[in-house]
């Protein structure tokens, strides 16, 4: 599929964001990952509506209101039993804020995904920084292309999948 990293950044159109990041964390789950999203409350009691989707596609969540409430639930070992791979839905954080949850993020030694609408980073070989959008061929189907922006390859969520499952065939034959 993807090569996670340290640092796996999402952003894009806000319904193409769900939607792929959601496909991508499924199938990872299909591999063998145990993932866990963490998400601000479905309904923002400030402006009566939720932000992004993920809440609704993505089953295993835990939700935080503050960034000590957040602090709190990721220093909980019980919350992050036998998970290893995070979702941060960051997507109502400007990046001012969002900086703050990354440094609490940065004392796991877990692979983590942000989902967020803008971000600041240091590039590096530990950082993906991903553009989803999505490409409607005609009504009853579309494709939902991912753009890395580091190294500029732009490939569909359905082809990577494709290609995983062939590796993982081939890898199959050979040990054999």
């Amino acid at each position: 599929m993807i090569n996670l990293k340290k640092y796996n950044y999402f952003t894009g159109d806000i319904n193409c964001v769900a939607r792929g990041v959601s496909d991508i964390v499924n199938f990872f789950e299909l591999a063998g990952h145990n993932y866990l999203v963490l998400t601000p409350p479905r309904v923002d009691t400030v402006n009566k509506t939720r932000e992004l989707c993920l809440y609704h596609y993505l089953s295993n969540k835990l939700e935080f209101n503050n960034f000590d409430d957040f602090r709190e639930k990721i220093s909980e070992k019980s919350n992050l039993f036998r998970v290893d791979l995070l979702v941060f839905d960051f997507w109502s954080l400007n990046r001012t804020e969002l900086f703050l949850y990354i440094l609490e993020i940065q004392k796991l030694n877990i692979d983590f995904i942000i989902v967020a609408q803008e971000y600041h980073y240091k590039t590096g070989d530990d950082v993906n920084d991903f553009l989803i959008r999505t490409e409607y061929k005609d009504l009853n189907r579309s494709d939902i292309w991912l753009h890395d922006k580091i190294t500029g390859i732009q490939s569909t969520i359905d082809s990577l999948r494709l290609a995983y499952i062939r590796d993982k065939k081939i890898e199959h034959l050979f040990t054999k």
